[in-house]
């Protein structure tokens, strides 16, 4: 069974953004399956990877909401900060060896994941649509 299961309804119609977060997904299923496992190392290495991966990703979004004068811009990018936060500070505690890859956490993210993508970036997305991008 697949944690984060991507269907075309995910789709924001900018291929990059589309590409990112399928790679987001990606990245989450694999360390939802590291859960209660004793790969304490290959969960500190994905959410290293999804940190890089959301880094990429938030840059990319907020790139292209400035150059199309966005006007959402700024609670958008506060949302991205927010998550950014959220996983770094997770990351410490991991690496800290004060907290385990837990489930709780695991859909905190999967919640955000689909909560931003249908709440933020599909209007982003048509925006973004509507001033020529794909």
């Amino acid at each position: 069974m697949t944690f984060i299961e991507w269907t075309e309804n995910e789709s924001v119609r900018i291929k990059e953004i589309d590409v990112q977060h399928k790679n987001i997904a990606d990245i989450i299923n694999r360390l939802y399956f590291t859960i209660g496992t004793n790969r304490t190392n290959e969960a500190i290495s994905l959410m290293k990877e999804l940190m890089e991966e959301l880094e990429v990703h938030f840059e990319t979004e907020e790139r292209l909401m400035k150059e199309k004068k966005y006007v959402n811009f700024f609670s958008h990018k506060m949302e991205h900060d927010r998550l950014l936060k959220k996983v770094y500070d997770f990351y410490d505690q991991m690496t800290g060896s004060k907290v385990m890859l837990n489930l709780e956490f695991a859909k905190s993210l999967k919640n955000w994941f689909f909560n931003h993508i249908e709440l933020n970036d599909k209007k982003c997305g048509e925006y973004l649509y509507s001033h020529g991008l794909r």
